[in-house]
């Protein structure tokens, strides 16, 4: 005997519409749906800017890989425990608290890791947080703006550029610190791969 199909008009018992109202929002369907309607934008001035974004989120996403991977090679974080360290680090404290975690572990502070180089990652954070919770609400403004576009796209631009810098100067420490325990360049890339990849698939 076969199975039949539940009838799709049926309503399951454990859904419970006792509590239900007939008609409770039906004036707001009778009144339509309105939209909003974007001022003209300039395709060559808006293609610029997006390529401009998906550079300023590229870099900093690279930067938070290998903060993820410096936290777990050189400070022997699981790969879970360092990205949990990461987001706060880029949300919320970034120079003093990786400063903290490095020395509580014990280990020797790199020099390379300057009050320059900690005050350039505080001032990434807040351009960071910018870029990933507030350049939206920005763009549709300034997209209408010719002359205020100019300024967004120089921003996303620098903040690419710095991101792209602190992530080599964490990748040059991370590199240092490990080749001095004796790793090779090619079993440093395969850690910090392994490292990634598990995080990724976390």
């Amino acid at each position: 005997m076969k199975n039949q199909a539940p009838d799709e008009d049926e309503i399951p018992e454990n859904i419970d519409f006792s509590g239900g109202v007939r008609g409770k929002y039906v004036h707001r369907y009778r009144e339509g749906v309105s939209v909003r309607e974007l001022p003209p934008i300039d395709p060559i001035r808006f293609y610029e800017i997006q390529s401009r974004l998906g550079y300023a989120l590229w870099q900093t996403q690279a930067l938070a890989s290998t903060i993820v991977a410096f936290l777990s090679l050189v400070l022997d974080m699981s790969p879970g425990a360092a990205a949990v360290e990461t987001a706060r680090i880029l949300e919320h404290d970034a120079g003093s608290h990786l400063r903290h975690l490095i020395e509580e572990t014990g280990t020797r502070f790199p020099r390379d890791f300057s009050a320059e180089v900690q005050q350039r990652l505080m001032m990434l954070l807040r351009e960071r947080n910018w870029l990933v919770h507030h350049s939206r609400y920005e763009l549709e403004a300034e997209l209408s703006a010719p002359e205020r576009a100019r300024g967004l796209t120089s921003r996303l631009e620098l903040l690419g550029d710095e991101a792209q810098y602190l992530n080599q100067v964490i990748a040059s420490i991370l590199e240092r610190e490990l080749s001095q325990r004796g790793l090779s360049v090619p079993e440093i890339r395969e850690r910090t791969r392994e490292v990634l990849d598990t995080w990724a698939a976390a």
